[in-house]
């Protein structure tokens, strides 16, 4: 039986994966002994992360018409309220030059695909992450803690429904080559920016 395209991403993607689990600012998430200021942290550069990714991906969202509607995913917005929720009004921003984190211009469905697969896959580990959250500093979806929270109880569906689409996409071997570096990619400018926070 053939790979399915999710099965080739998850493979090209593993050690990727392995390593940005392994960072110091992310890996604090977990943490019994996880401090408000560490999580502050993280917040800050998912927030500076998501808003010029997401820019990124609606400059792209010609690519995909209205097949896969990712406007309604936008989690930009769940970062500013946690920011908002947390009493951030200014995010603190490392001086490391924008270069070396922002993706860059997504001009083809190849790379359009791996970047969504890692960042719809990422709601998956924020079920787990959301959890400690709860245990370690006593936030909730309303209090904070909002972008892990995700999709909540509907996270499983909504991976599904994406893998759907992803899979619809009959990509050719080329484009799951490119789909496969930018998910490489992706995982890679995202650790650079969680190291310029620790």
């Amino acid at each position: 039986m053939p790979s399915t395209v999710r099965t080739r991403l998850r493979k090209a993607t593993h050690s990727a994966h392995v390593r940005l689990n392994r960072n110091p600012t992310l890996h604090r998430l977990t943490e019994a002994d996880l401090t408000l200021a560490d999580y502050v942290k993280v917040v800050q550069a998912y927030d500076l992360f998501y808003k010029r990714l997401e820019t990124r991906i609606a400059q792209a969202a010609p690519l995909i018409d209205d097949a896969f509607p990712y406007v309604s995913r936008e989690k930009a917005g769940w970062l500013a309220t946690d920011l908002d929720k947390l009493g951030i009004v200014t995010p603190a921003h490392p001086p490391s030059a924008e270069t070396e984190w922002d993706f860059g211009v997504i001009d083809n469905i190849g790379q359009l695909a791996g970047v969504l697969y890692v960042i719809e896959g990422s709601t998956l580990g924020g079920q787990i992450i959301v959890r400690h959250l709860g245990k370690n500093l006593g936030l909730t979806r309303e209090s904070g803690a909002r972008f892990f929270h995700g999709y909540g109880a509907d996270t499983e569906a909504c991976w599904q429904e994406f893998c759907f689409w992803l899979e619809s996409l009959s990509l050719q071997h080329n484009q799951i080559e490119r789909a496969e570096q930018a998910a490489r990619t992706l995982f890679s400018k995202l650790e650079t920016l969680l190291a310029a926070y620790y």
